[in-house]
């Protein structure tokens, strides 16, 4: 409501690819911070986001996102077992997960290197990934910044990519 608020636009393309309360793995390039809500405002399903650490270190913020059971990553010296438990949590339970794989913003727009979690959660729990590309949403809140600016975000949804039995 905030984002219509303030002038920004967000379309998502290819919502079709998307069963709602099937369980899957979101994996998406992230170009701001602002990405999370965006993906959260237009998707058909129950999210929970593989956030780092220092976001729920964050005052208001990250009291807020354990409330609502976003799974916290500590890159620096990740707990695989509590990821795993988590996840598997969250996957059972009927809500599918968003994870970036590169790990943290572009500030170029380039694709960087994917770390493999994402997929290895995938398999782990045999529900498909949904990749996704993100697009405009550096021009409605600039990395380093904190106001919004009137802009268009897009967002492609891409046909889910099944783990093998």
């Amino acid at each position: 409501m905030w984002l219509r608020a303030a002038g920004a636009r967000v379309v998502a393309d290819g919502l079709e690819h998307v069963e709602p309360g099937a369980a899957c793995v979101v994996v998406s390039n992230l170009r701001s911070n602002l990405d999370p809500m965006v993906h959260l405002r237009a998707l058909p399903l129950s999210l929970r986001i593989l956030a780092k650490r220092e976001m729920f270190q964050i005052p208001l913020l990250g009291p807020a996102m354990r409330t609502i059971r976003m799974i916290e990553v500590d890159r620096e010296s990740p707990d695989f077992g509590q990821i795993d438990r988590a996840t598997a949590r969250s996957l059972v339970a009927g809500h599918s997960l968003l994870a970036y794989p590169e790990g943290t913003t572009s500030p170029d727009g380039t694709i960087g290197v994917f770390k493999d979690g994402a997929f290895i959660i995938a398999v782990a729990n045999h529900v498909p990934v949904v990749p996704v590309a993100i697009h405009g949403t550096c021009r409605i809140l600039p990395p380093g910044r904190t106001a919004i600016h009137q802009a268009k975000s897009a967002s492609w949804w891409d046909a889910p990519c099944r783990p093998a039995a």
